[in-house]
Parts: structure tokens; sequence; C-alpha cells
């Protein structure tokens, strides 16, 4: 479990690092989109640009990417922290064993 464990360490930095690139790729185009609307006088306010962009097929296809990114980097987050209750709850049964093991050992009963 500890190989599992270890592989889903890598495997977390891997989608962390793909939703960091993808929300910065989503925050960036989805910035200049804002300006080319606002340059084109497609919109009046900030808020008008954001909706106008927001719009885009453009804007929500890489907004899904990052959604999608995200999701992965958090199922993978709660998968170690899954393995990681498993691996203390087999420590603690086997801390539990020798415990009683010991404590037959000075009482000389067996189970």
């Amino acid at each position: 479990m500890s190989k599992e464990l270890a592989q889903a360490v890598i495997d977390h930095k891997t989608y962390a690092r793909d939703a960091a690139i993808a929300k910065a790729k989503y925050q960036h185009e989805r910035a200049k989109f804002k300006v080319a609307v606002r340059a084109r006088g497609e919109a009046k306010s900030v808020a008008e640009s954001e909706d106008v962009v927001d719009a885009t097929d453009e804007a929500f296809l890489l907004h899904l990417a990052y959604l999608k990114a995200d999701a992965a980097a958090t199922a993978e987050a709660l998968n170690i922290r899954s393995l990681i209750a498993r691996l203390s709850w087999g420590q603690s049964m086997v801390a539990s064993e020798r415990e009683l093991d010991r404590q037959h050992a000075l009482t000389g009963r067996s189970t």
C-alpha cells in the first residue's frame, strides 16, 4: 500500500500542475478576450465585457478544461487521504496485536 500511496502522490503532483496550467491559460485567454471586446467597442463596461467573453465557446472550453483538471487533482488528493487513513488503521491493528502478544508473554497465557 505504501507503493500505492507513493504513486498517488506522484499522480497528484501531475494533476495539480495540469490544473494550475489550465487555470492560468483560462485566465490569460479570458483577459485577452476582455481587452479585445472592449477595444472593438462590443462592451461599455468591464462587467459587460466579462459577460460577452464568458459567452464565447473558447472561454467555455478553457474553463471546462480547468474544471476537469481541478476535479482530477481534488479526487487524487482525496485518494491520498484515504490511503493514509487505511495505512494508519493497519498500523494501529499491528500495534494492538503486538501489545496483546506482549501481555500474553508477560502473563504466560496463550490466546
